[in-house]
Parts: C-alpha cells; sequence; structure tokens
C-alpha cells in the first residue's frame, strides 16, 4: 500500500473523533461519514464556504462495488470555516445548497459527480485532494436563482492529483412572507399574494407581474407558486404571532 493511503488509513481512525476547533486556517473542523470506511482513505474532500454568518448544507451520497446511493455525509457548514472529508476509492454525488431567503429557509441547491480512485491500481496515483470554494451572492429581485457548480480539470503533481472545483449560489435579500419587501410579514403580503394569484391566472405575462423574489419568498409550501393556500399558511404565521407566539414556517407546513 502507498505511503498516502497508509497515512490516510491512519488518519481516518483519528478524524472519526468529535470535530475540531475552526480556529485556524490550518486547523479545519473535521467531518464525520456516516458509517466506517472499508478501505483506506484515498482523497481528501475540503470545503470552504465563504460569507461570514452565511450557512450552507451538504449531502454526499456514495456509490461503489460495496455501496449503492448510500448517504455518506450529511452536514451544515458555516460561512469562513473550513471543513475536511475524507474519502474511500468510489463515485460520490455532491449535493450542496443554501437557503435562497436571508431568514434561512427556502433551500435550493447543485450537485456534481466525482470519483476517486483507488492508488493501488494506478502507480501514478498516490492520493486526491478536491477543494471546494462556496461563494454566496445576493441576487436581483427580478432574476432567478441558480445555483451551481463547476469542476476545473484534474491536476497531478508529484503523486497528488488536485481537483478545483467552484460553487456559486444566490440569495435574495427578503425574508419569509414578505411580498411587499418591508422587512415584515403583514396583511399586505397575504392580500398582495390573493391579488397576484387572482390576475396572474387572467394575464401572466403582463409587465407588473410579481418577481421571482416576491414569488420565492410567499412559494411558503415550495410548490413554485404563490397560490391561495400560501396565503392561507401566511395569515395563520401573522395569527401566531400576534398573540405573542413564536411561529414557525417549517412547523406551519408540516401541519
Amino acid at each position: 500500500m502507498k505511503l498516502f493511503a497508509v497515512l490516510a488509513a491512519v488518519l481516518t481512525g483519528a478524524m472519526s473523533a468529535a470535530a475540531l476547533p475552526a480556529s485556524a486556517a490550518d486547523d479545519p473542523t473535521v467531518l464525520t461519514p456516516a458509517y466506517p470506511l472499508d478501505q483506506a482513505a484515498a482523497a481528501t474532500l475540503t470545503f470552504e464556504p465563504l460569507g461570514e454568518g452565511s450557512t450552507y448544507r451538504i449531502r454526499i451520497l456514495q456509490s461503489s462495488e460495496e455501496r449503492d446511493s448510500l448517504v455518506y455525509c450529511t452536514a451544515d457548514l458555516t460561512g469562513e470555516t473550513r471543513y475536511t472529508l475524507l474519502l474511500e476509492p468510489g463515485s460520490y454525488l455532491l449535493e450542496m445548497g443554501t437557503p435562497v431567503l436571508t431568514d434561512g429557509v427556502g433551500y435550493r441547491k447543485t450537485a456534481i459527480s466525482v470519483t476517486i480512485d483507488n492508488p493501488d491500481y494506478d502507480e501514478t496515483l498516490d492520493y486526491t485532494e478536491l477543494h471546494v470554494l462556496m461563494t454566496l451572492n445576493t441576487a436581483a429581485d427580478t432574476a432567478k436563482i441558480i445555483q451551481s457548480v463547476n469542476m476545473d480539470a484534474p491536476v497531478l503533481t508529484d503523486g497528488i492529483r488536485h481537483i478545483e472545483m467552484q460553487s456559486e449560489f444566490f440569495r435574495y435579500d427578503r425574508i419569509r412572507g414578505d411580498f411587499d419587501g418591508d422587512g415584515s410579514v403583514t396583511t399586505d403580503d397575504v392580500l398582495r399574494v390573493l391579488r397576484e394569484f387572482t390576475i396572474s391566472s387572467l394575464e401572466p405575462d403582463r409587465p407588473d407581474a410579481a418577481t421571482p423574489a416576491q414569488i420565492t419568498a410567499c412559494d411558503i409550501n415550495d410548490d413554485k407558486a404563490a397560490d391561495t393556500s400560501d396565503a392561507i399558511l401566511m395569515l395563520r404565521y401573522i395569527t401566531l404571532a400576534s398573540i405573542g407566539a413564536d411561529p414557525d414556517w417549517t412547523n406551519l407546513t408540516a401541519n
């Protein structure tokens, strides 16, 4: 077994304990797989999410001769903190996403497939290093949000295969239920959703149609539209807030 594979196998046991503190750039938080590795680790996957206070969510699925699309790891990442994860040989689907609203709801994701080759079967390869740079930007109200990830061509240097990925995410500067963009959820927002739903059914392409940001903010049940069912959920939210409760959009849509 090659040197890097041996070192990775040793690190697998050490890194499966509690996550290390991320107080320094060279001391990342270590993510733990959902199940023990069957083989020596052949790669290190590093996530570098940017944006202080921003949040990201990842889910990694693994496929190999021993595994069939199993959830290898899930985690919520915080901006300006580096994270690492050991990978054994096999194929992986990396799903990554962020909330599309500033209050942390409405996740939208993108995905990319990667294959980790086994160094035992490639005399030119000792180990693989993957690096994912994650950025979060504010989208214009009139723009549809498209989350994306791109992967550069691998570069092999001294037995190390380096793979760079850039994932770009967007969100609206708006909270859930805020149709008019005033930073709060009121009956005015409910009335405007009902008005938009009624008029858009008769004249969908009019110049003053709701923007993608307005539709996204008021699509409470995530069915890609803002309609009467969303207006009802918004009224429930407003009612609960008016009596001093602490309404939660997730709980409202679950009931």
